[in-house]
């Protein structure tokens, strides 16, 4: 886990480098969409994994304290990145990623942890369900040919501006229902003819280790790694669907992680087995399935709940309102 500024400075640069990836979708296939903006899209999903690109790329990003922006000189490719802050109270300070490692680094060059990168599987046939998918203006951005995108659903709309040549998406913005903007990035200067970035060796300030990465299991082996039955929700927000079963290792604590999506939202469901400790026993049983009152929380993908089931730490953590977080917590069993 990235601490305070560090973790919404790596949240901006991992934004920077995949959050057009909501939608840009292998295989989508949504009878009410156009053919031709599908192709674009897949195009651009295809780009985003293979062409390399650098250039400055300026980044917004909504929390709850309001938008947060950055200007940034981003290099990305073959599987890696790196990201310097221009702008700010982090200006200076880098981000790289190599693979699914994420870390940052602070102006004076001393390594700020690291964090782990996940990135969906968007083929499972969500957006097809959830999203329709439309043609825009065809125009230009930064002197190259560009062709508008884009998808509609319940979790908003997200735009997006695919190079003809490349079909590299060089900008996405994302709103909510509201109509407010969540994200949005948009390159400033880009230059294709550049080399990846890079490869470095990972600090060892920056590791994480690959049991807190969660590993996809099947429901069954996970119910027999924890010992016990897995508490499942019994509300989520509209065009959730169940996308795997995950566990973490932490030593010999194994803790089960649901993951939901909609298509373009993640949703996560984390399960600890944490004892009350016996002098607040008797007080939790007093109260409704043992629970206490709810705990909102921050984190790198997406705010989050936290509350006790008996024995059972939940924690629901996705990019949604505190009430439909709680909402969700609240129809574990």
């Amino acid at each position: 886990m990235v601490r305070g500024r560090w973790k919404m400075l790596v949240a901006i640069a991992v934004v920077a480098l995949v959050a057009g990836g909501v939608v840009l979708a292998h295989h989508l296939r949504a009878l009410r969409s156009d053919p031709e903006a599908l192709r674009v899209m897949e195009r651009a999903a295809k780009a985003r994994h293979d062409v390399t690109v650098g250039g400055i790329v300026e980044t917004t990003v909504r929390t709850r304290d309001g938008l947060r922006r950055m200007r940034a000189e981003i290099r990305q490719g073959a599987g890696r990145m790196h990201l310097k802050s221009l702008s700010g109270p982090n200006a200076g300070a880098e981000v790289f990623r190599q693979g699914r490692q994420v870390w940052a680094t602070g102006p004076d060059g001393k390594v700020r942890r690291g964090a782990r990168f996940r990135e969906a599987p968007w083929e499972h046939g969500l957006v097809k369900r959830n999203y329709r998918v439309q043609l825009g203006n065809k125009t230009t951005l930064l002197g190259r040919p560009v062709t508008y995108v884009k998808g509609k659903g319940p979790a908003g709309e997200l735009t997006l501006a695919a190079d003809d040549e490349t079909g590299f998406p060089l900008a996405m913005e994302r709103r909510g229902p509201d109509g407010k903007v969540i994200m949005s990035t948009r390159y400033v200067q880009v230059d294709f003819s550049v080399d990846p970035p890079p490869e470095r060796e990972v600090p060892k300030a920056a590791v994480v280790a690959a049991g807190l990465r969660g590993r996809p299991v099947s429901r069954q082996e996970l119910e027999r790694r924890i010992g016990r039955e897995l508490l499942m929700p019994t509300y989520l927000p509209k065009g959730f669907e169940l996308e795997g079963y995950y566990l973490r290792e932490r030593g010999p604590r194994k803790v089960a992680e649901i993951r939901y999506a909609d298509g373009l939202r993640v949703l996560l469901v984390v399960e600890d087995m944490r004892p009350a400790r016996r002098a607040t026993e008797q007080i939790e049983r007093r109260r409704p399935h043992g629970r206490k009152p709810m705990e909102a929380m921050r984190g790198l993908h997406g705010d989050a709940v936290r509350r006790r089931v008996g024995d059972i730490v939940v924690i629901v953590v996705g990019p949604l309102s505190e009430a439909e977080l709680g909402r969700v917590a609240d129809s574990v069993r």
